[in-house]
Protein backbone atom coordinates (compact mmCIF):
# COMPACT_ATOMS: atom_id res chain seq x y z
CA UNK A 1 0.00 0.00 0.00
CA UNK A 2 1.45 3.07 -1.41
CA UNK A 3 0.30 6.67 0.21
CA UNK A 4 1.57 9.87 1.25
CA UNK A 5 2.00 10.02 5.14
CA UNK A 6 3.82 13.15 5.89
CA UNK A 7 6.90 12.50 7.61
CA UNK A 8 6.71 12.03 11.91
CA UNK A 9 9.06 15.39 12.35
CA UNK A 10 6.02 17.63 12.60
CA UNK A 11 3.93 17.46 15.90
CA UNK A 12 0.43 16.34 13.28
CA UNK A 13 -1.27 14.73 16.98
CA UNK A 14 -3.86 18.35 16.82
CA UNK A 15 -4.00 18.72 13.12
CA UNK A 16 -6.96 17.40 10.96
CA UNK A 17 -5.45 15.94 7.78
CA UNK A 18 -7.61 15.10 4.81
CA UNK A 19 -6.68 11.67 3.13
CA UNK A 20 -8.41 10.90 -0.76
CA UNK A 21 -9.56 7.62 -0.84
CA UNK A 22 -10.20 5.41 -4.29
CA UNK A 23 -13.60 5.28 -5.60
CA UNK A 24 -14.17 1.59 -4.96
CA UNK A 25 -13.69 2.21 -0.93
CA UNK A 26 -17.85 4.04 -1.02
CA UNK A 27 -20.11 0.90 -0.73
CA UNK A 28 -23.97 0.54 -0.39
CA UNK A 29 -25.72 -2.16 0.48
CA UNK A 30 -29.59 -2.64 0.56
CA UNK A 31 -31.35 -4.49 3.22
CA UNK A 32 -34.70 -5.43 3.71
CA UNK A 33 -36.41 -6.65 6.63
CA UNK A 34 -40.13 -8.06 7.44
CA UNK A 35 -41.42 -5.61 9.76
CA UNK A 36 -40.62 -2.08 10.46
CA UNK A 37 -37.53 -1.76 12.63
CA UNK A 38 -36.15 1.34 14.46
CA UNK A 39 -33.95 3.22 12.13
CA UNK A 40 -31.90 3.51 15.30
CA UNK A 41 -31.64 -0.31 15.64
CA UNK A 42 -30.66 -0.99 12.21
CA UNK A 43 -28.67 1.18 11.71
CA UNK A 44 -26.37 -0.49 14.80
CA UNK A 45 -26.97 -4.07 14.03
CA UNK A 46 -26.02 -3.25 10.31
CA UNK A 47 -22.71 -1.03 11.68
CA UNK A 48 -21.51 -3.88 13.62
CA UNK A 49 -22.03 -6.74 10.68
CA UNK A 50 -20.26 -4.97 8.36
CA UNK A 51 -17.86 -4.05 10.76
CA UNK A 52 -17.74 -8.03 11.71
CA UNK A 53 -17.66 -9.07 8.56
CA UNK A 54 -14.99 -6.32 7.03
CA UNK A 55 -12.46 -6.94 9.93
CA UNK A 56 -9.17 -6.01 7.90
CA UNK A 57 -10.93 -2.16 7.61
CA UNK A 58 -12.39 0.23 9.33
CA UNK A 59 -16.14 1.03 8.61
CA UNK A 60 -17.53 4.65 8.07
CA UNK A 61 -21.21 4.83 7.76
CA UNK A 62 -21.62 7.87 5.40
CA UNK A 63 -25.48 7.93 4.71
CA UNK A 64 -28.65 5.54 6.57
CA UNK A 65 -31.63 5.88 4.88
CA UNK A 66 -35.08 4.01 5.18
CA UNK A 67 -37.30 3.40 1.72
CA UNK A 68 -40.70 2.90 1.25
CA UNK A 69 -42.00 0.12 3.03
CA UNK A 70 -43.30 -2.67 0.62
CA UNK A 71 -46.11 -5.34 0.63
CA UNK A 72 -44.82 -8.84 -0.65
CA UNK A 73 -47.06 -11.68 0.22
CA UNK A 74 -48.83 -10.15 2.81
CA UNK A 75 -46.08 -8.96 4.69
CA UNK A 76 -44.56 -5.40 5.37
CA UNK A 77 -40.93 -5.07 4.18
CA UNK A 78 -38.92 -2.05 5.18
CA UNK A 79 -35.62 -1.67 2.78
CA UNK A 80 -32.77 0.72 4.35
CA UNK A 81 -30.11 1.68 2.30
CA UNK A 82 -26.41 2.07 3.81
CA UNK A 83 -23.66 3.80 2.14
CA UNK A 84 -20.17 2.83 3.67
CA UNK A 85 -16.38 4.09 3.51
CA UNK A 86 -14.06 1.10 3.59
CA UNK A 87 -10.83 2.61 5.25
CA UNK A 88 -8.28 -0.31 5.44
CA UNK A 89 -7.00 -1.34 8.97
CA UNK A 90 -3.25 -0.65 7.08
CA UNK A 91 -3.82 2.58 6.41
CA UNK A 92 -4.95 3.84 9.82
CA UNK A 93 -2.40 2.33 11.54
CA UNK A 94 0.20 4.12 9.22
CA UNK A 95 -1.29 7.20 9.69
CA UNK A 96 -1.24 6.41 14.14
CA UNK A 97 2.50 5.60 13.31
CA UNK A 98 2.88 8.97 11.18
CA UNK A 99 1.22 10.52 14.92
CA UNK A 100 -1.96 11.22 12.70
CA UNK A 101 -4.63 11.73 15.26
CA UNK A 102 -7.05 13.35 13.39
CA UNK A 103 -8.22 12.70 9.63
CA UNK A 104 -11.39 13.48 7.28
CA UNK A 105 -11.55 10.65 4.59
CA UNK A 106 -12.68 11.92 1.05
CA UNK A 107 -13.65 9.77 -1.95
CA UNK A 108 -11.69 10.27 -5.45
CA UNK A 109 -11.46 9.71 -8.97
CA UNK A 110 -9.02 7.27 -8.62
CA UNK A 111 -8.84 3.82 -9.45
CA UNK A 112 -5.58 3.06 -7.70
CA UNK A 113 -6.28 0.75 -4.55
CA UNK A 114 -2.88 1.05 -3.82
CA UNK A 115 -2.67 5.24 -3.13
CA UNK A 116 -4.15 7.41 -0.64
CA UNK A 117 -3.22 10.40 -1.21
CA UNK A 118 -2.78 12.47 2.60
CA UNK A 119 -3.67 16.39 2.56
CA UNK A 120 -2.94 19.35 4.52
CA UNK A 121 -6.03 20.73 2.96
CA UNK A 122 -9.35 19.74 1.85
CA UNK A 123 -8.81 18.29 -1.75
CA UNK A 124 -10.11 20.52 -4.66
CA UNK A 125 -13.92 19.40 -5.95
CA UNK A 126 -12.73 18.28 -8.80
CA UNK A 127 -11.02 15.75 -6.98
CA UNK A 128 -14.05 14.27 -5.22
CA UNK A 129 -16.18 11.84 -6.84
CA UNK A 130 -19.55 13.48 -5.95
CA UNK A 131 -21.48 11.27 -7.76
CA UNK A 132 -21.68 7.12 -7.63
CA UNK A 133 -20.85 4.70 -10.80
CA UNK A 134 -24.45 5.69 -12.21
CA UNK A 135 -24.05 9.65 -11.84
CA UNK A 136 -26.12 9.68 -8.68
CA UNK A 137 -25.10 12.41 -5.82
CA UNK A 138 -23.50 9.91 -2.96
CA UNK A 139 -21.94 10.92 0.36
CA UNK A 140 -18.03 11.83 -0.44
CA UNK A 141 -16.90 12.94 2.66
CA UNK A 142 -16.28 10.91 6.35
CA UNK A 143 -16.94 12.77 9.89
CA UNK A 144 -13.80 13.48 11.26
CA UNK A 145 -12.45 10.30 12.71
CA UNK A 146 -9.87 10.75 15.65
CA UNK A 147 -7.69 7.54 16.54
Amino acid sequence: MQNDVPPATEDLSNKILHVLMPRNTRNAVEISVPSYVPSESISSAIGSSLKQTMDSSHIEIMQFSQMESEYEDGVEKTAYTVIFLNIPNELIDKLHVAGVKKCIFYVGWSENTNEFPVLDTKPLPQDIALTNREGLLSPYMSELIEF
